[in-house]
């Protein structure tokens, strides 16, 4: 069993690493009696890369089958016995052979030492099967093995294929600084019992439903307990049974100081992936949606990044901050008849969050939330909240517990404000001036409430008269109270009056 885990390990970070994942782990098992290893036998060399949709070679269909769940680790089984060494092979091929197991065949066309000293060996037409999955790979360079690791190996023209498997195209595959963890008997293997110091496939094509490609995809610093970092780029994915969107372009996403192999362990376990420590980020650029090679949508860049105490420390300080860029939505039958009515003919805009939160303190600061929508117009908030707690047992009463201790709105108007306006005064055949008039009294009606005058809600009421009569384009809203407000008093306060919500909130307009 372990040998046979080991083998698994090997093949699936050689060929598949993100998920055409463990082909040869998730085959049939060979039959009975069936050889693990044997004399260099021909092998054709796989076919040359072409259009990165092109069907690779196809297979057999498997016969019906009730698929087993994929995160159920594996059923004991009896240790199965090492793998001899064939007389006259190279180190390399047999220590290969052992990570690989007795269920994983290993044939070649051709063996040539690279570096007698090291160890480094390149093979000409490979073959690993296991059960009636096949991979093929062009030429194979390893480079000093050990005992259930290996210094660097580097696969070229590699392709899955076989009864059961999706077929599958990788250019080029590197890894260095492999090593494996044994798990107990019985005990399925771990994200955490591997260790990479990289991992890099180029120029990958898989077929399916779904067909994607994917130019690089790199993984460094693989460790349980240690920050990694992962980049892809050039990612092409083909969604025809999608309906809005038939494909889908990437050109990198990236991340850095995740805890890798925990995170994927918490995905197979189906738990929340622990709070990472110290500074974490993600970056995705250049993304665009089409249908039917007609622009969807697209976004410049999305980049995420966070702050933690090191190693996790509970009741620490945390912030983060999302910035969305260049972020564009071309008309679609949900909103084309709204941009067409206000003479837009796309929405294309900017959203930043920036936010702390400390545990100790209960408090959150909400530094800042915009969204801008170019040539409409921009909106920002700001907020600090009291009494805001992160333990997940009282999360459930931070609406009772939560007091407001003072926020800011902002709008500024581009023309969006100004364009309703003249479409209400053509649906109402008025003036512009008469109709902004109107809202104007509105305003006052609402605030004075049959009293004599505003009272202290005087400056605060000119101030929307002015925006609301073209006078101005930007309108601030701002709470600073005396005193911090319990959030469940808000419906209160509405029904106290206006005068009674000034005071306890200290709300203050202006109109620029």
């Amino acid at each position: 069993m372990r040998r046979g885990v080991a083998g698994i390990a090997v093949a699936g970070l050689l060929v598949t690493s993100v998920g055409l994942g463990m082909a040869l782990a998730q085959g049939k098992p060979p039959a009975a009696g069936a050889p693990g290893g044997g004399k260099p036998a021909p092998v054709a060399p796989g076919p040359a890369p072409g259009d990165k949709f092109a069907n690779p070679p196809s297979a057999v269909a498997p016969p019906p089958a009730t698929m087993p769940d994929k995160f159920a680790s594996p059923p004991p089984s009896a240790a199965a016995p090492p793998v001899a060494a064939i007389p006259g092979e190279p180190e390399a091929l047999t220590r290969l052979r052992a990570m690989l197991g007795r269920e994983v065949t290993l044939t070649y066309r051709a063996l040539a030492p690279v570096d007698p000293a090291g160890g480094a060996v390149r093979l000409s037409g490979v073959s690993l099967r296991r059960g009636e999955i096949t991979i093929g790979i062009e030429e194979l360079t390893l480079d000093r093995p050990g005992e259930d690791q290996m210094g660097e190996a580097v696969a070229l023209g590699v392709t899955i294929g076989g009864a059961g498997a999706t077929p599958a195209l990788i250019g080029r595959i590197q890894l260095e600084g492999f090593r494996l963890r044994r798990p107990a008997a019985g005990e399925a293997l771990a994200p955490g019992d591997l260790t990479v110091d990289l991992l890099r496939l180029e120029g990958l094509a898989v077929q399916g439903e779904t067909p994607f490609a994917i130019a690089t995809l790199t993984v460094e610093d693989w460790a349980a307990g240690k920050p990694g970092r992962f980049t892809l780029t050039g990612l092409d994915v083909l969604t025809p049974a999608a309906g809005l969107v038939d494909r889908l372009r990437l050109g990198r996403i990236a991340l850095r100081g995740y805890d890798l192999p925990t995170m994927l362990a918490a995905v197979i376990a189906r738990t929340p992936p622990p709070q990472p420590g110290g500074e974490v980020g993600m970056e995705v650029e250049d993304v665009a949606a089409t249908l039917g090679g007609a622009a969807i949508g697209s976004l410049g860049s999305l980049r995420i990044s966070a702050e933690a105490p090191a190693g996790g420390v509970p009741g620490g300080a945390q912030s983060g901050r999302i910035a969305l860029r260049d972020l564009r939505v071309a008309p679609f039958p949900l909103i084309a008849p709204w941009l067409t009515r206000f003479g837009y003919t796309e929405l294309t805009g900017d959203i930043t969050i920036e936010a702390r939160v400390d545990p100790a303190a209960e408090r959150m600061d909400l530094s800042s939330f915009a969204v801008s929508a170019r040539g409409m117009g921009g909106l920002g908030l700001s907020m600090q909240l009291e009494g805001v707690s992160t333990d997940p047992g009282r999360i459930a009463d931070n609406a009772e517990r939560m007091r407001l201790a003072g926020a800011t709105l902002r709008y500024v108007d581009q023309s969006l404000f100004g364009r309703w306006v003249a479409d209400q005064a053509r649906q109402q055949r008025v003036p512009e001036a008469r109709l902004r008039e109107q809202y104007a009294s509105m305003a006052a009606a609402a605030v004075i409430q049959g009293q004599r005058d505003a009272g202290p809600l005087a400056p605060a009421l000119a101030a929307v008269q002015r925006f609301l009569r073209g006078q101005a384009r930007t309108l601030e809203v701002s709470l600073r109270p005396p005193q911090p407000v319990p959030v469940a008093d808000f419906a209160g306060l509405g029904a106290a009056g206006p005068v009674e919500a000034q005071r306890r909130l200290g709300l203050e307009v202006t109109a620029q």
